[in-house]
């Protein structure tokens, strides 16, 4: 049944409930339920469990052996290392060395991490970055004119547009109209990242 077939999949992963919850957009508490076959998940939840497991549809909904994704499967995505803040080389540096990962369904050759949106001055106006969504951000691309990026000026953390770009000086545009455009020193910026991916969560449950 699914309710075993999830649990086995969760394990495979090598992921607590609280960790496979989250790359769902769902609270544990929802995910629980899964596992005790107290309820099942949305189209939408169950795509991103055969994503994330790497694994058929045809092997949730049946449970077929020969229907698990074989090794010459073509992956469509790797496991990222995920960074809460970034405010200088050294948190860099840091989260790099760490254990805390989510799959994104593509790949880079760049060396590149993952950020949550945390605060609302990161979140995209009018477009649909919120707070909780996860971006993924090349590190060693370097941003051009017309890039989404995401910088830390002045201990903020932030996601712009990448406007005109001088010798000394940057456009940073704001995806909400009613916030003007800012040109800051390029000095002033501790770090600038390139956009190269967008993976909305959701609210939680």
């Amino acid at each position: 049944m699914f309710a075993e077939r999830v649990k086995v999949l969760r394990k495979k992963l090598g992921l607590n409930q609280t960790e496979l919850a989250e790359q769902l957009g769902i609270s544990q508490t929802a995910y629980s339920k899964y596992e005790r076959g107290l309820s099942e998940p949305t189209l939408e939840t169950l795509l991103k469990l055969t994503e994330i497991g790497q694994v058929t549809l045809d092997w949730f909904l049946r449970g077929k052996e020969d229907s698990i994704t074989k090794e010459d499967y073509p992956s469509m995505g790797e496991w990222y290392t995920i960074v809460d803040h970034i405010m200088n080389i050294d948190a860099v540096e840091d989260a790099m060395a760490a254990k805390r990962k989510i799959y994104i369904p593509i790949k880079q050759e760049n060396l590149s991490f993952v950020i949550i949106v945390d605060e609302i001055n990161m979140e995209g106006g009018s477009t649909a970055i919120h707070v909780g969504d996860y971006i993924l951000i090349d590190t060693v691309k370097k941003p051009m004119p017309g890039d989404l990026v995401v910088l830390s000026f002045e201990g903020r953390q932030m996601i712009k547009k990448l406007g005109v770009v001088t010798n000394s000086e940057v456009e940073l545009k704001n995806f909400n109209p009613d916030y003007p455009t800012i040109t800051i020193k390029k000095q002033q910026i501790d770090r600038m990242y390139r956009v190269i991916y967008h993976q909305p969560i959701g609210r939680k449950v």
